[in-house]
């Protein structure tokens, strides 16, 4: 749903099924603007590659799109405040609003996203 959503906002979006892809995506393509991701993913949690993106590129977003209701342990692993997280199920145009805001704090941005998998639709 949030791949479909974002698509549909006019961003162009690259989709991995877990933490390790994204990663694996984010080397062949330093191109990326913003990394959008669950907590719950297959393999390495969300916070888990989030503390590892913001290690190898640190300037690079994190936005978290998620159930998970512990959102200290997601500003721990790189959100910054409430603007990085979006809680499921969201309300219309935060999602989009999230996402242009962290693309808006990045001159150079191109509009580009890698997700992560978002299995609950």
């Amino acid at each position: 749903m949030t791949t479909t959503r974002l698509s549909e906002a006019g961003y162009a979006v690259r989709e991995a099924a877990s933490g390790l892809q994204a990663l694996a995506a984010l080397e062949a393509d330093p191109g990326v603007d913003l990394v959008v991701m669950d907590f719950a993913m297959p393999g390495m949690n969300g916070a888990e590659t989030a503390l590892e993106v913001r290690k190898r590129w640190p300037a690079l977003p994190v936005l978290f799109v998620t159930g998970f209701a512990d959102t200290t342990a997601l500003t721990e692993a790189g959100a910054v405040g409430p603007d990085a997280i979006v809680l499921k199920p969201f309300r219309v145009g935060e999602l989009e609003g999230k996402v242009a805001a962290a693309l808006a704090a990045r001159p150079t941005a191109q509009l580009r996203l890698i997700s992560g998998r978002d299995r609950s639709a």
